[in-house]
């Protein structure tokens, strides 16, 4: 499975590319490369908008950057 990012972000179709599994797999990488760089202990924002699953998703990133010791705001 590959994540791709276009001019816009990522790019998927909700279901298929955009999936639970890959949310988390992304916020993953991004708690790997923020430790990676000492970075982690600065935070990590997370935010959502209107469209679907968004607020859903933003709940997904939160649950993986609590588990990699990393806070959220």
């Amino acid at each position: 499975m590959s994540i791709t990012f276009g001019t816009g972000g990522w790019r998927a179709v909700i279901g298929d590319g955009y999936t639970k599994d890959n949310v988390q797999l992304l916020t993953a990488a991004l708690a790997r490369k923020m430790k990676e760089e000492n970075a982690a202990q600065r935070g990590f924002l997370i935010g959502y908008d209107r469209r679907f699953l968004s607020r859903e998703a933003a709940h997904w990133a939160a649950e993986v950057m609590a588990g990699a010791d990393i806070p959220c705001m």
